[in-house]
């Protein structure tokens, strides 16, 4: 993007194979889980088996995953411009550059469970802020 002109638009890694974790709980503006792991363990361990239902996985799978799809869902309009500009900057600089863009829906909560479960299970608390492509 530097030989383009585009270097102070975009963030850049320094390598290609570069790999930087991002989660949603630690963006330029991101969602902080209302409540910590110890908070919901010490809950567990205060509702004991009793309750039937795991605070912790409960808090993660239900209301955390729920705002981040959310917040999700209303930046999706933002995104989809910011990825068209980008592409459109660069095409502007780069005449050979083609490309077709096409905007899939937004993911569903079902289908975002089913990749936590199946991808971010052991992730740290709260795992469902790894899921970044609603």
């Amino acid at each position: 993007l530097q030989s383009v002109g585009l270097s102070d638009d975009y963030v850049m890694l320094d390598s290609p194979m570069e790999r930087v974790e991002v989660r949603q709980d630690s963006t330029l503006h991101p969602l902080r889980p209302e409540y910590s792991e110890t908070t919901l363990r010490r809950l567990n361990t205060m509702v004991g088996s009793s309750g039937g239902v795991n605070m912790i996985d409960h808090y993660n799978e239900t209301v955390y995953l729920g705002q981040v799809h959310m917040k999700n869902a209303m930046l999706n309009d933002e995104f989809q411009s910011s990825v068209q500009k980008l592409l459109s900057d660069l095409q502007t600089h780069d005449a050979s550059f083609r490309y077709e863009y096409s905007a899939g829906p937004i993911k569903k909560l079902e289908r975002c469970l089913t990749k936590l479960d199946t991808k971010y299970g052991d992730a740290q608390f709260p795992s469902s802020s790894q899921i970044l492509d609603i």
